[in-house]
């Protein structure tokens, strides 16, 4: 064996240093409609307004801050998308973003 003088730095899996919005706004990306529908189906599709950021959005859901959550649902900028509601956009990417259970998108 060999003399280290230096330690091993070991992090936890995951551990990328990023804040919850940051590790968020991370895995926001473009996705397909038919991604989408077996959320939509399965009632876990939620449609954000355009004036929020889906990161921000997420990491509400993650802090299970409600009083926000139901502010946001009152002024209807977060909704739960339906198959009435649900717009498709043939040839056009949605951004989403994955909060199990929840997708967020628009």
């Amino acid at each position: 064996m060999s003399d280290r003088s230096d330690p091993l730095r070991y992090t936890m899996i995951g551990d990328d240093g990023l804040t919850d919005q940051q590790r968020l706004e991370k895995y926001t990306g473009p996705i397909s409609a038919e991604y989408l529908l077996p959320h939509l189906k399965n009632g876990t599709l939620i449609q954000v307004h355009e004036a929020l950021e889906l990161a921000e959005v997420g990491v509400t859901l993650v802090k299970d801050d409600k009083n926000r959550i139901q502010s946001w649902l009152d002024e209807e900028l977060i909704v739960l998308a339906t198959e009435e509601t649900f717009e498709t956009k043939p040839g056009e990417a949605y951004t989403a973003l994955v909060v199990s259970p929840f997708v967020l998108y628009r």
